[in-house]
């Protein structure tokens, strides 16, 4: 890859919002992964550092929309994809509720639930599936949902990750 860099990607970031914004993000993801052959990312850096920014302040249901983007990119980014599922891990239940006109209101819970099919992903990547069974071990524990009924619980994926037929 020896083309000078353009602010293309920065111009698109400033113009882009939604659902747009969301595919920039997933699009500059693969482009780097496919560029660069899996190695660390270079163009999407700063689209990165827009959805961390908006990860630590934004809401609840804010942020499991935020990482159900971070499940789409996670098998191409994965190292920056296990450092975004760290970072929320680390944060502070808030115990502000969401603003929402809806009856149903996310919680942390919700958000804890969002990061297991994150890491299935991840795993795919062998440098990185011994921290993501690590990680889907540690919220398998703490996980008291049934797994038939969910197919993001985290001892669920850790079993699909385990089958020798997969």
């Amino acid at each position: 890859w020896s083309q000078p860099a353009t602010n293309y990607l920065e111009r698109a970031r400033s113009a882009a919002t939604g659902a747009s914004l969301q595919h920039l993000l997933i699009n500059a993801s693969r482009i780097d992964w496919q560029v660069h052959e899996g190695s660390q990312t270079h163009l999407a850096d700063g689209l990165w550092g827009v959805l961390r920014e908006a990860l630590a302040t934004g809401t609840y249901e804010e942020q499991v929309q935020m990482l159900g983007l971070v499940e789409k990119m996670a098998f191409y980014q994965p190292e920056l994809a296990l450092s975004v599922v760290n970072d929320v891990m680390s944060q502070e239940s808030n115990s502000e509720v969401s603003s929402t006109t809806d009856h149903w209101s996310a919680t942390r819970q919700d958000v804890v639930s969002a990061i297991p099919p994150i890491l299935k992903n991840i795993a795919y990547n062998f440098e990185y599936l011994a921290p993501s069974l690590e990680l889907l071990w540690k919220l398998a524990q703490e996980d008291e949902r049934q797994t038939n009924n969910h197919p993001g619980h985290p001892l669920r994926i850790l079993t699909e990750l385990a089958d020798f037929h997969s």
